[in-house]
This record gives structure tokens, C-alpha cells and sequence, in this order.
């Protein structure tokens, strides 16, 4: 079945917490935008991958306390308000908190993708 702009924000969490990057590299376009809290943009797949492979480092386990998504035509904005729990390299325990704001992206073979992800928000 066809990735839904109502289905990406639990795909991710499953990915993230599968720790299985190439599921989660699936999720974007292959010239999509990841926001850095820096507020730098990471573009494309092979950038996006490397964000994502240090994510997962960190074996977070995420969970979503919020998810909405608004379609209009071939694009979908998406909210999202996320928690984690992951360990630093050095063993120290890390609470991360997400406000994402999404752009997804209707695709020639009837999934929808992230084409922008702002995973800190308005913050």
C-alpha cells in the first residue's frame, strides 16, 4: 500500500527505533531539505542519510505525542510534536524533545514523500 501523509510520522518513529536508516531514507525525496537545529539545511539523499545514521547512533527510542497532517492537491503539511529518550556516545542519557513542521510531496508511484522537515519547528 502507498505511503500516506498520515502514515509518515509513524513510519519514522518505527525506522528510528528500528534503527534501520534505509527505511527511514525512503521517506524523502531524493533532493529533499532536513532543517538542522543550527537551522543549516541538510540537502539531498546522501546528506540526509548521514543525519539520519547519526540519529540513530544514538538508539533513541521515539515516541509521537502529536501528529497532523493537511493535504491540498499533490502537497501535505504535517505537525508533529515528538519525545526521545537515546544515550550519548559516552553514556549519558539525553531527553530530546521535537516540534517538526513537514512538507510532503505526492510522487509518480503514488507515495508520499518528504520533501521539506523541520524536525525543531517555529523553535
Amino acid at each position: 500500500m502507498p505511503i500516506q501523509p498520515e502514515d509518515i510520522h509513524q513510519l519514522f518513529a518505527e525506522g528510528v527505533n528500528a534503527g534501520d536508516v534505509d527505511a527511514l531514507v525512503t521517506l524523502f525525496e531524493t533532493d529533499a531539505t532536513v532543517i538542522e537545529q543550527t537551522g543549516e539545511r541538510t540537502e539531498g539523499c546522501d546528506r540526509i542519510r548521514t543525519h539520519l545514521e547519526h540519529l540513530v547512533a544514538l538508539r533513541p527510542v521515539m515516541r509521537i505525542e502529536a501528529s497532523v497532517a493537511h493535504r491540498q492537491g499533490d502537497l501535505a503539511l504535517l505537525s508533529s510534536r515528538w519525545t526521545a529518550s537515546a544515550t550519548t556516545p559516552d553514556g549519558k542519557p539525553v531527553e530530546m524533545e521535537f516540534h517538526g513542521s513537514e512538507i510532503a510531496r505526492l510522487q509518480s508511484d503514488g507515495n508520499w514523500r518528504l520533501m521539506l522537515d523541520n524536525p525543531w519547528g517555529a523553535g
